[in-house]
């Protein structure tokens, strides 16, 4: 953390609320590049998926709606099982 401090990435300073923390913040210039690397991904993406025949990505679109179905259901899970764990007392419901 002191490297990326030093290197201006990050920010650090004392909790004025709470002088035990430290609060740390990312510097504009890692949204920056971040928000640069999004856009060269997406522009090479969009090349790549350019030179797809119509019906592979038919096929891909097909293939994400369900990996994103699959991925819901399990964040669903997940959530339900959070609940239950944090009502369970002593093993009982």
């Amino acid at each position: 953390m002191d490297k990326l401090v030093r290197s201006g990435l990050l920010g650090r300073e004392i909790n004025s609320a709470d002088r035990r923390s430290v609060l740390i913040t990312v510097k504009p210039v890692v949204h920056n590049f971040l928000a640069e690397f999004d856009r060269n991904a997406q522009a090479h993406l969009l090349e790549l998926l350019k030179s797809c025949p119509l019906d592979e990505l038919a096929q891909m679109d097909k293939a994400s709606e369900s990996f994103i179905r699959h991925l819901e259901i399990g964040l669903m899970k997940d959530a339900d099982m959070g609940r239950q764990s944090s009502t369970d007392v002593g093993g009982v419901q």
